[in-house]
């Protein structure tokens, strides 16, 4: 019958999710009248929703049961294509709550040492090592030795869920009680380090190796450490050092003994291998005696002892080494013939003579009698120089007040400018002029080469005078400077140095100065790369050189405390140790060879080695 006919009106069909597919056995024929009186009406839960078969999570999908392939169509985060999560769902609808892909979720919040997997909906994380514990999601070891008072103070070993007493590394005993700390250092064999001197100090359950504040090095290995030098003293074809506790070693040219390695002969040191370190014995200066200070000339040396004698060694002829008889040489127990009553502050030493600045601040020379300058009286000598050779004598002093004084030894001597004066015999010392420095300008030092006088001044500037024929001045000509009044004062130039210098030092015919900065520049004659620049060019006696002038390339970082000069140069650096370059024909640079250093490329900085005195 058409739908909407009047007969449907009496007969509603009844439909729900309870009512049998058409065809079913007991399914309503809805052409057979109903007996209402058997069929009991379906009862319809009201609060049911109604199947409508759409997609009601809206994720795109519909339910399986409307045909579609979701299988929670409650949850937009549930359908195929989707990867399993730690969550207790079947998230990727693969019929497998929590399958593979939730062991990989898990496995991305493991910490480090850790792994996890998921189970029963959430993840499970556990630290792979079994002695580490999980403590707020880090790997943490577990501290077996943790409220452990069973074992002595620091025995206590953490092993894996367990302990053990043992006394560490560097201790002795049971580590049931208390463990003693073990003194390696009583072991040379075991610690390693240098035993002469002993550098090898004790720690709690360790030592380390360093050398003693006398000392310098790696202190590992039998010459590990070397004495530092104190000072040094560069003459003539020969350098010595005083080293710590007033001990004194020399080495190069032994030409009248004045090495002091004693014997009848004269034997050079340094020029070979093995000749140095402690095969260089020390200069016997005599029962319980020390040096306090060391003069290297021509062919004498001279030491200031610490009881304010000289002791002197070399050549006698004139008596400077104070022996009676004349043709002895070498090292003797004599001493220098100082005047009764005094002591010596300071000491040069030259050729055949002796000079020596007193207690008193007088100043005087010795060959077989001490005879004192008479220089103006009521003012004292701070310090002084003398030239380096016999034949270019002179002298220089530095008094109290900073003014400088200079003098030939003997009358004959050329007058090249060195004196800062027109020098005139018939002038007795006590009016010799001041060398004026310029306006208001005094002096903190003075340094003397064969010819030449150099100034530290009180501003850090370096002035000098005298003979300039190979640049020594620094000025930048070849042209002596001194001898007339016009040549000194305002007139005289600094040299160019670029910095303020600390001290000064000039041997020959070059010079060199020490900068605050520890920096060493040096200028004027370099025949023998006493500049240390690599060559062999004077430099000084050009316009522009010493503005550009580098710094002696004396090692990485290595800066120095002090210098010397002779025909060649040295440096004490800030470690205690010390270099020399330039000129090598006796072996003065300590190398254990007869090549000259700075004259070439390559043979500065790193490249030359500190001088090995030994212990």
């Amino acid at each position: 019958m058409p739908a909407g006919s009047d007969s449907d009106a009496g007969n509603p069909s009844v439909a729900g999710p309870d009512a049998a597919p058409a065809g079913a056995q007991g399914a309503l024929d809805a052409s057979q009248p109903v007996d209402t009186s058997v069929v009991a009406p379906l009862a319809v839960d009201a609060a049911a929703p109604p199947l409508d078969c759409l997609d009601d999570d809206k994720d795109g999908h519909e339910a399986r049961a409307c045909g579609g392939d979701d299988c929670n169509d409650d949850d937009a985060a549930v359908y195929p294509g989707l990867l399993d999560g730690c969550d207790g769902k079947d998230n990727d609808c693969d019929g497998t709550v929590d399958g593979s892909a939730a062991d990989l979720a898990c496995s991305a919040l493991a910490p480090s040492g850790a792994v996890a997997s998921c189970s029963s909906g959430s993840c499970a994380v556990r630290c792979t090592d079994a002695d580490f514990d999980l403590v707020a999601a880090a790997c943490v070891r577990h501290d077996d030795c943790a409220g452990v008072t069973s074992c002595g103070v620091g025995s206590c070993v953490d092993g894996v869920r367990a302990h053990s007493c043992v006394c560490p590394s560097g201790y002795a005993g049971s580590g049931s009680t208390a463990c003693t700390d073990l003194d390696e250092c009583l072991s040379p064999t075991a610690h390693g380090c240098d035993t002469s001197p002993l550098a090898c100090i004790n720690q709690p359950g360790s030592f380390r190796c360093e050398c003693p504040g006398t000392h310098f090095g790696s202190a590992l290995g039998a010459q590990g450490c070397a004495r530092r030098v104190v000072s040094l003293a560069a003459g003539t074809g020969s350098t010595c050092a005083l080293l710590t506790e007033g001990k004194v070693k020399c080495w190069g040219d032994d030409a009248f003994g004045k090495l002091g390695l004693g014997g009848s002969t004269a034997t050079a040191r340094g020029g070979a291998p093995g000749q140095l370190g402690d095969a260089l014995p020390y200069v016997e200066l005599g029962a319980g005696r020390t040096a306090r200070a060391l003069a290297a000339g021509s062919d004498v040396t001279c030491s200031v002892l610490d009881d304010g004698s000289v002791k002197c060694w070399g050549y006698n002829g004139y008596g400077a080494i104070g022996a009676a008889d004349l043709n002895s040489f070498g090292i003797t127990s004599a001493l220098a013939p100082l005047p009764a009553g005094h002591k010596a502050v300071a000491v040069a030493a030259g050729s055949g003579y002796g000079f020596a600045l007193l207690d008193d601040g007088a100043l005087g020379r010795w060959g077989r009698t001490f005879v004192a300058y008479g220089l103006p009286a009521g003012e004292r000598v701070t310090s002084f120089d003398r030239a380096p050779r016999y034949e270019d004598y002179h002298v220089c002093a530095l008094f109290e007040a900073g003014a400088v004084r200079c003098w030939p030894v003997h009358p004959f001597v050329p007058d090249m400018g060195q004196f800062g004066w027109a020098y005139d015999a018939s002038v007795p010392p006590q009016s010799y002029p001041s060398v004026q420095l310029g306006s208001g300008r005094t002096a903190r030092q003075v340094a003397l080469g064969d010819a030449h006088s150099c100034a530290l001044l009180d501003d850090g500037a370096v002035k000098c005078w005298g003979a300039n024929d190979k640049g020594q001045l620094g000025v930048g000509d070849v042209f002596a400077r001194g001898a007339a009044a016009a040549d000194m004062g305002d007139a005289l130039p600094a040299v160019a140095l670029g910095a303020p210098a600390r001290a000064i030092a000039a041997g020959g015919s070059h010079t060199c100065a020490l900068l605050t900065s520890g920096a060493v520049k040096c200028w004027g004659l370099n025949d023998a790369g006493q500049l240390g620049q690599g060559h062999t060019s004077t430099l000084g006696d050009q316009p522009g050189e010493l503005e550009l002038l580098p710094a002696v390339d004396l090692g990485p970082g290595q800066r120095a405390s002090a210098i010397d000069v002779g025909q060649h140069s040295c440096a004490l650096l800030d470690n205690g140790a010390v270099k020399c370059w330039g000129t090598n024909s006796a072996g003065e640079l300590g190398q254990g060879d007869l090549l000259t250093r700075g004259a070439a490329a390559g043979t500065m900085g790193a490249a030359l080695p500190a001088i090995a005195l030994g212990e």
